[in-house]
């Protein structure tokens, strides 16, 4: 098979590849470079149609009329190929009008001294068609003008300073980008190459040009960046300008969980003491053994996990989303991971949450904190089977001391009061203010005996004690109602408690105050013990 047939067969394989990528490529328009690498395409893909046409063509005027129109994609392609290297490495500026407009005026006056070449001979100093079988002929110049060699080193230039962007940028970005680059400096190097081959004839069995097939193998290592290294989805110029300057950390990893790209946020806090290690290569799970589950999960969704990093003696909370990356068919290529530093977060919910659960006065719960702990304590005492009691305390006489000496030392009362209960109390007991001089106690794995100890201990102390106010110091008592469960059931209610508490609580101000009462009933007769046993 010679080469002309040869070229015959590849050109429309080629031209198809060529025209994919760039409808691809077009619909994708409004990211950084698409456009232009359409418009690159485009001229290539007419290259290739002339340049096959030009060999079937039946007539010697066709031929080179064809060969003539070849030129107006031969002098566009290096410039529309040029114009996507700037604008994907983000030097819009060197493309935008009217700087744009510079870059045509070489070709515009080549493709005017094609079209005439009859009269001067600048481009083809000696040419003719020539039959290279029975079906096809070929245009064979033998000597070319000297504008020609001007338009060739313009072109040459063109694609090398479109390598030389490209390439400056590939040894400044990570192992991500350079996979994309990679394939970018190859298609556009390789036709470079095959095309001074011919020009010079270095190779001088070489009769057809074949560098309209070089630049379609260029189309199909643009394909390869495109589609398999998603070239248009992910661009350096977006990763310099947004991930760069996010205030979240970003890390950026392959199907094995290895780190291959970190902005400044996610680095300085993997590597605080070191800025120089980049981290490329590390293993996720080196740094955030949470996240290896995630990583474990072959879904598309977010899936979120949390870490404390200790950091100058502090703790810093942070929260980590994790995504997968997909290419065309939805096949997972990698992993995106968020960090965001959520520590004044945390601090200002807990700082909300302890806000609506606490008694502003004497930083107890408060009466729906207290109900909502009551109930999860039951529950507890309900599925373990130990016993549980409350207690319900109220100051005696109350309202005289604030008739007495004011509400400010009323609730300076409160609060040593409130103190007083949480330092004798167990941690274990949930300690709440139930409304007004009113306080709650509830007593976990506590049984009716030892629930009645501890209600007189806190009568006795209190009857033996005063406390100092702006108005001196101040002496009163308490009233204490108590209820328990020893053997808790399903049916025990925390607000049935509560309720036989209070009718204790009642029972103890009826008999004239500073004692402990317990309801006279048949689950839990009473004691008939006060303070004044101790």
């Amino acid at each position: 098979m010679d080469q002309y047939f040869l070229f015959v067969i590849l050109a429309p394989i080629a031209a198809i590849i060529s025209i994919l990528t760039a409808i691809y490529s077009w619909r994708r328009r409004l990211m950084s470079g698409a456009w232009m690498l359409s418009l690159a395409l485009l001229a290539i893909t007419g290259w290739l149609i002339s340049s096959t046409l030009e060999l079937i063509a039946t007539t010697d005027q066709a031929t080179i009329f064809i060969a003539k129109l070849s030129y107006l994609f031969i002098l566009s392609a290096p410039i529309f190929l040029l114009g996507f290297a700037l604008e994907y490495t983000g030097k819009q500026k060197w493309i935008s009008y009217p700087r744009f407009i510079l870059f045509w005026i070489i070709p515009i006056i080549t493709f005017f001294l094609v079209q005439t070449n009859g009269l001067h001979g600048l481009i083809w100093f000696n040419y003719s068609v020539v039959p290279v079988n029975q079906d096809l002929q070929v245009l064979r110049i033998n000597s070319y003008g000297s504008w020609f060699w001007l338009q060739a080193a313009f072109n040459y230039s063109l694609i090398t300073a479109g390598v030389i962007v490209i390439s400056n940028q590939y040894f400044r970005s990570n192992i991500l980008y350079r996979k994309q680059m990679g394939w970018l400096i190859l298609g556009a190097v390789f036709p470079l190459i095959f095309n001074l081959i011919y020009i010079l004839r270095l190779i001088p069995t070489l009769k057809k040009d074949f560098s309209p097939l070089a630049f379609a193998f260029a189309s199909l290592a643009f394909a390869i960046g495109i589609f398999r290294h998603r070239l248009l989805d992910i661009m350096p110029i977006a990763r310099n300008t947004i991930i760069e300057n996010m205030e979240e950390g970003v890390i950026v990893l392959d199907t094995e969980g290895r780190m291959i790209d970190i902005n400044p946020v996610a680095r300085r806090l993997l590597f605080p003491s070191d800025q120089e290690t980049t981290g490329i290569g590390a293993s996720l799970t080196d740094y955030f053994p949470t996240a290896t589950p995630s990583l474990a999960q072959d879904d598309q969704k977010n899936r979120g996990f949390e870490f404390s990093i200790e950091r100058n003696k502090s703790k810093r909370l942070f929260e980590g989303k994790l995504s997968s990356l997909r290419d065309f068919q939805n096949k997972c290529i990698g992993y995106l991971l968020i960090l965001q530093d959520v520590t004044e977060q945390k601090k200002l919910y807990q700082k909300i949450e302890l806000l609506a659960s606490t008694d502003t006065l004497t930083d107890l719960n408060n009466r729906r904190h207290l109900f909502a702990l009551g109930e999860k304590e039951v529950d507890r005492a309900k599925r373990y089977k130990y016993p549980i009691s409350l207690l319900i305390i109220d100051i005696d006489l109350f309202k005289e001391i604030n008739d007495t000496h004011g509400h400010v030392v009323g609730d300076q009362i409160l609060k040593q009061f409130s103190f007083f209960l949480q330092s004798t109390l167990r941690s274990v007991d949930i300690i709440g203010r139930y409304g007004g001089d009113e306080f709650i106690v509830i007593l976990p794995k506590t049984s009716l005996k030892t629930a009645h100890i501890t209600a007189l201990r806190l009568c006795c102390t209190i009857d033996n004690n005063s406390f100092s106010t702006e108005a001196g110091e101040i002496h009163f008592t308490l009233s204490i109602g108590l209820s328990s469960e020893n053997n808790v059931t399903h049916n025990t209610d925390l607000y049935a408690l509560l309720e036989r508490a209070d009718h204790a609580l009642y029972l103890a101000k009826s008999r004239g105050r500073n004692q402990v009462a317990i309801e006279e009933t048949q689950e839990t007769p009473s004691l008939n013990y006060n303070s004044h046993l101790l």
